[in-house]
């Protein structure tokens, strides 16, 4: 590239300096931009650097140093391996400019080179320095700790939840980002504080003298917050720098912010958790298809979709993703939203199969469905000994597409054992099905309803038990959809009254013993 005048290692464009990866063991310095536009992923360094633990698990090998190389590893979702994890071995030889010095992303320090080899990792694994600018934050996320960015919504969560979530998320070994988002070019720069751009939220604490508090970090001499708490504030006693480890330099990008003022400009707040040994993560493969293709539990069809059951013995948080095949390059996105739903399943003896039926209640959690090739979910299931049932759908019946599914959760115990079960519904465990259909015209039958003149002109189907059946009969359930109806009519008001969408109903009653019956097996 145009900038780059020659490659030299740590000695040569450093000289003086202990080459090394991190500038101690407890203190992971910040990341200064470079030549390149690749500034969100490199937001997603920063953010993963909030955490010596969770940035540290990137080099898979760091003790070559003085042979000048290194291994890390980049979590890429690969759907035909079970090993998602890639190993990429770099050199130090790094890319530097005229002046000698790096040219492209590194640490404040010389010598200090997590940052630049990051970069230099992930342009191996992406073919070259310049595919690494068209690499999104959440993506950089994703790639450097095998966890799903997930949002902590502040609106419409109070204050006090999203303080709640935060705390949560800081004592779990989570990275957390923060953004303000905004389309409008006049919105900000608000107090030092730039929009689009990504923070790291490096920790927090509800104090005594001060509140409840937040310290941030963006990239190294950048812009800072200037407002109350910021690093000019005359507020700061000698006491609260002690307390808070403040350091009043302008030019590391790191400042302390009261909460109030932080939930006030940032609107979007995400946390991820790295995927390491002590997750439990389970894929399904499988596809929308013919009557798997159902639609959302608001569609007529959803029986037919494919279901998953789980089961939760003890509290347990998953963290859900959904994915479709990518578009080509260019093409439009899905033709249909697509979303995953949890519902209660039934209770033994019927608990291995699949639910046929929505009582209120059913419905434990659905997301509302997104428009998007990758859709990220998280669910928190209390425990029940009757199993939930994992239900991915596409919102548009007959819809058809293969889908990836993959749920992951902590393994609390770290023992290597999940803390759930999870398995789809077995043909032989589910229930016996048989289908049968006929017409209403209006020569031909649509009778109306029971106790009406014409009810006996409907058409009637004849269900006789044969075979294996048991003595005192059998349990069923009879359901009547419509044909080419995508709706029950629950989804929209208004439908009820429409002669588009008439209403229809059941009825069951004894056969008349002299007329012939058609027989319906069981399949």
């Amino acid at each position: 590239a145009d900038p780059v005048a020659t490659w030299r290692r740590p000695a040569e464009f450093a000289p003086g300096a202990t080459a090394r990866v991190f500038h101690n063991d407890w203190q992971i310095q910040g990341v200064v931009p470079g030549l390149l536009p690749n500034r969100d992923m490199l937001a997603g360094a920063n953010i993963v650097g909030g955490d010596q633990d969770v940035i540290a698990r990137a080099f898979v090998d760091a003790e070559h140093a003085s042979k000048g190389f290194y291994v890390l590893r980049f979590y890429v979702d690969d759907p035909h391996s079970d090993d998602d994890w890639v190993v990429v071995i770099v050199d130090d030889r790094l890319p530097c400019g005229a002046d000698g010095k790096l040219c492209f992303a590194r640490c404040p320090s010389e010598g200090v080179l997590w940052v630049a080899l990051v970069e230099k990792g992930l342009a191996k694994l992406r073919g070259c320095y310049e595919a690494t600018c068209h690499v999104t934050t959440d993506e950089s996320l994703m790639l450097l700790t095998g966890g799903l960015s997930r949002a902590i919504e502040a609106p419409p969560a109070t204050r006090d939840e999203l303080w709640q979530k935060l705390t949560e998320a800081w004592n779990t070994s989570h990275v957390v980002g923060v953004c303000h988002v905004s389309d409008r070019p006049d919105d900000g720069p608000f107090q030092g504080l730039e929009a689009n751009v990504h923070y790291c939220a490096l920790t927090g604490g509800d104090m005594q003298a001060c509140g409840k508090m937040v310290r941030l970090r963006g990239f190294h001499g950048a812009s800072e917050w200037t407002g109350k708490w910021s690093d000019n504030d005359p507020t700061w006693t000698n006491h609260l720098r002690q307390m808070l480890s403040f350091s009043k330099d302008a030019t590391d990008g790191t400042f302390w912010m009261a909460f109030d003022d932080f939930a006030g400009w940032f609107n979007r707040v995400s946390s991820c958790r790295a995927a390491d040994d002590r997750w439990t993560k389970m894929t399904v493969r499988s596809r929308w298809e013919d009557a798997t293709a159902g639609g959302s539990y608001d569609c007529i069809g959803w029986v037919g979709n494919n279901q998953w059951l789980l089961r939760a013995p003890r509290r347990t948080r998953i963290l859900a993703s959904l994915t479709l095949p990518a578009p080509p390059a260019g093409g439009p996105p899905p033709r249909s939203a697509v979303g995953v739903c949890v519902l209660r399943g039934n209770r033994a003896p019927d608990d291995r199969r699949r639910k046929l039926l929505l009582a209120d209640g059913d419905v434990v959690d659905a997301a509302a469905p997104r428009v998007s090739t990758r859709s990220v979910f998280e669910w928190t299931l209390e425990p029940s000994t009757t199993p939930y049932v994992i239900m991915p759908y596409a919102h548009t019946p007959g819809f058809e597409s293969p889908f990836t599914l993959v749920l992951r959760s902590d393994d609390r115990d770290d023992d290597g054992k999940p803390d759930f079960e999870f398995g789809p519904v077995r043909p032989e465990d589910d229930w016996r099905r048989g289908a049968m259909s006929a017409s209403w015209k209006p020569d031909e039958g649509a009778g109306g309803p029971p106790g009406g003149k014409g009810f006996l002109r409907n058409p009637r189907l004849h269900l006789r038990l044969s075979g294996s059946a048991p003595a005192d009969g059998g349990r069923f359930f009879i359901i009547a959809e419509s044909i080419n109806v995508a709706t029950d009519m629950r989804a929209e008001a208004g439908l009820q009254t429409s002669p588009a969408y008439p209403p229809i109903g059941l009825a069951v009653s004894a056969a008349d013993a002299d007329e012939p019956l058609h027989v319906m097996r069981a399949e």
